[in-house]
């Protein structure tokens, strides 16, 4: 059974989530995004571009999300990607 909403297409058929590269330019606006809100949360005030910048040359990047360390899922809603899932390996010890 595929669900449906309101008379649209499947829910099935407007979602997706795929593997993705950190640095494509679709995963990297949403990872920035994704940090904008992080740090937004942490100090309780809107951040800007330089900011994230910042953070991301602190080494705040996500570079680590291929294989075999990790793997970036990039979820797209009719095609525009809308949000990302980040799985990163941790050691055993």
């Amino acid at each position: 059974m595929t669900a449906k909403v309101r008379g649209s297409a499947p829910i099935s058929a407007q979602w997706t989530v795929e593997p993705a590269a950190p640095r494509s330019p679709e995963a990297a606006a949403v990872l920035r995004l994704y940090l904008a809100e992080m740090i937004s949360r942490h100090y309780g005030r809107p951040t800007d571009d330089a900011e994230i910048d910042g953070h991301l040359a602190d080494g705040y990047g996500s570079d680590d999300l291929t294989l075999p360390t990790g793997l970036l899922l990039l979820a797209r809603r009719r095609g525009e990607a809308i949000g990302c899932i980040g799985l990163r390996r941790l050691d055993a010890s």
